[in-house]
């Protein structure tokens, strides 16, 4: 399949601007089923369990969600209280 037309598809059907984009937001999915199934997990395991570092994953986390991985983890422990 020719590279633009991989691209066209990509944004067509994910709503995202490239392929990379698509995963990190497949992958901070993950990471907030993994949040909510393993409140003891740090941030480093859920990095890793999401295939991403530690600095991409708060980076990333922070760019889709517009908050930190640690203070939504804190919201999730409150409302469970």
């Amino acid at each position: 399949i020719d590279r633009n037309r991989f691209a066209q598809m990509i944004k067509q059907h994910s709503g995202s601007s490239n392929l990379n984009d698509y995963i990190n937001r497949i992958r901070l999915d993950y990471a907030i089923i993994i949040m909510r199934e393993q409140p003891r997990w740090t941030q480093v395991a859920i990095a890793d369990a999401c295939g991403m570092s530690l600095t991409t994953f708060k980076r990333c986390f922070a760019a889709k969600y517009h908050i930190s991985p640690s203070r939504f983890r804190k919201q999730l422990l409150q409302a469970k209280a």
